[in-house]
């Protein structure tokens, strides 16, 4: 069995459906992943500000309460823009247009499997092109 790029790596969870948030936390940190969550883009915000140590990958839900997934990783781009995030969503890809941007990005739509998941966070880790839907940091919404 080959070693996880995600082993002892430091991810920002933000989803503000707290099930969904709960079990992504557990499908990572099953992996060895640290996994700092927030309910909200705003608690993102404030985490993020108050951090020092680097985070390596943002899965971000789209669509939340007040501020898009998009919108945050605007406002975190002006510290962070070499993070790499994984936009997730229950809409379809093809409902969000491109914004232009820098970085990396995927999109992983919901449900998805597990292995789906690890998969892509893996790959943007990695540096490696995610298959179905690897773009410019925010080229989604």
């Amino acid at each position: 069995m080959r070693k996880s790029a995600l082993l002892e790596k430091t991810i920002l969870l933000v989803e503000d459906e707290k099930e969904v948030r709960e079990i992504i936390q557990l499908i990572l940190r099953s992996r060895g992943v640290e996994v700092i969550s927030a309910s909200s883009p705003d608690e993102a915000l404030q985490i993020v500000s108050s951090r020092l140590e680097p985070i390596d990958l943002v899965i971000s839900d789209i669509v939340m309460p007040g501020m898009s997934g998009p919108e945050l990783m605007r406002q975190l781009g002006r510290t962070r823009s070499e993070t790499p995030v994984l936009y997730m969503s229950g809409y379809s890809e093809r409902d969000f247009e491109p914004l232009g941007g820098g970085g990396r990005i995927a999109f992983l739509g919901k449900p998805f499997l597990p292995d789906e998941l690890v998969e892509r966070a893996e790959s943007l880790i990695g540096g490696e092109n995610a298959a179905g839907g690897m773009q410019d940091v925010q080229d989604v919404i």
